[in-house]
């Protein structure tokens, strides 16, 4: 992978495990990054106690890098947060609020998750 795809993913690693209210986080495109392209999109999925907080507050995606364009918004099921950087990436997240009574939380754990998929942060292990 290329080193400032690394050095990306590894500023998401780093900010996720420091966060108190993300499960997980999961980036879902592993496949795409084995060629840089420029404007890459990268996707990443969030299981958080509180979606709100991550919608609300969109200065998160600022720790990733320079921006040039931000939106989030929660949609129902599930909320989601884009953003453009200044090198050109973007950042989507599909974030998923694992405390909703409605959604049943287990359906959310990280068993029940694809093999494909790369985890990057499980602040659920003791």
């Amino acid at each position: 992978m290329n080193s400032i795809l690394d050095s990306l993913v590894l500023k998401i690693k780093s900010w996720g495990e420091q966060q108190s209210v993300i499960n997980y986080i999961l980036q879902t495109d592993v496949t795409n990054l084995e060629q840089f392209k420029e404007n890459l999109s990268l996707n990443f999925f969030i299981a958080t106690k509180n979606d709100k907080a991550l919608i609300k507050e969109t200065n998160w995606l600022d720790e990733f890098g320079g921006t040039t364009r931000k939106h989030a918004a929660n949609h129902g099921f599930c909320s989601f947060a884009k953003a453009t950087y200044e090198n050109g990436f973007k950042l989507h997240f599909v974030i998923v609020n694992t405390e909703l009574n409605k959604l049943g939380a287990t359906y959310y754990n990280i068993e029940n998750l694809e093999d494909s998929k790369k985890l990057l942060v499980n602040n659920m292990v003791a």
